[in-house]
């Protein structure tokens, strides 16, 4: 698929034939490139998963700013804009912009890739069935959840859990009388359980559920099959 992303430039050359073919070249990957950036000043995010498909071991999870709809069209005109500027070529610049944002809808072809239909909300997921559906609950005992309150702990630690599963549901209660919550996420590999338990183990000495779970999809798909 990585080669298959240059395919445009040889379009864009095709079409105009005063275009230097590097530029169009650059330009199909210029997302890439900036993410690559990105990941190393920390503004994006990439996790290993060994195992998460057959040939790629890279959690692509967030990436709002190079891979969005909207961050896309951003790079997009800007960098046809800048053709356009420095190469004094109204239809240069319109092909390299479209080069540019050529990367975003060819990326949809890749099962691992997370592309953003905007930086804050609407996702699009083409992933492999290689995860799980999980509801994590914890419950924290009254006293290690008042010092928890006092000490940051409590809000440390549910904000890292957030962050690090970007769950698709999450609720608090009381529970027993107990500080409780419980979040659903996709489980990709067993080997992550522990280092999302231990957290709620030694910060807030919780106990902790792992239970794998359906939605009405998963549940009508289930019924399908038994049934059948």
């Amino acid at each position: 698929m990585f080669v298959g992303h240059y395919g445009p430039s040889f379009l864009a050359k095709r079409l105009d034939p005063a275009l230097p073919l590097w530029i169009p070249f650059l330009a199909v990957q210029l997302l890439d490139v900036f993410w690559a950036i990105f990941i190393f000043l920390g503004v994006e995010r990439v996790r290993i998963v060994p195992g998460l498909t057959e040939t790629n071991a890279l959690d692509l999870y967030y990436m709002p700013y190079t891979h969005s709809l909207l961050g896309a069209l951003a790079w997009a005109g800007a960098a046809g804009i800048l053709y356009r500027l420095i190469a004094g070529s109204a239809r240069g610049g319109t092909l390299v912009g479209a080069a540019v944002f050529s990367h975003w809808p060819l990326d949809l072809l890749i099962p691992t890739v997370v592309l953003a239909a905007s930086v804050q909300s609407v996702t699009v997921r083409f992933r492999e069935e290689s995860s799980m559906r999980t509801m994590l609950r914890w419950t924290v005992p009254v006293e290690a959840g008042n010092k928890g309150i006092h000490n940051g702990a409590i809000a440390k630690t549910i904000e890292a859990i957030m962050a690090s599963l970007k769950p698709e549901a999450a609720y608090f209660l009381a529970e027993g009388g107990r500080r409780s919550g419980m979040v659903v996420f996709d489980l990709k590999d067993p080997s992550e359980i522990p280092q999302i338990a231990e957290p709620l183990f030694q910060q807030l000495n919780a106990s902790v559920e792992f239970l794998p779970v359906m939605n009405a999809d998963d549940l009508k798909r289930a019924l399908a099959k038994v049934s059948g």
